[in-house]
């Protein structure tokens, strides 16, 4: 998938997590159409 400018800010600001809120470790992952799902280890 291709994703747009703002899917691409989404994926930016999602993968910077881990250095602003120490607490979280990332897992999976996916920006669908309209919407986000994260999920943290």
């Amino acid at each position: 998938m291709q994703l747009n400018e703002l899917g691409q800010i989404v994926a930016i600001e999602w993968l910077r997590s881990p250095n602003l809120r120490r607490e979280i470790k990332l897992d999976v992952w996916i920006v669908m159409p309209n919407h986000f799902h994260g999920v943290d280890a």
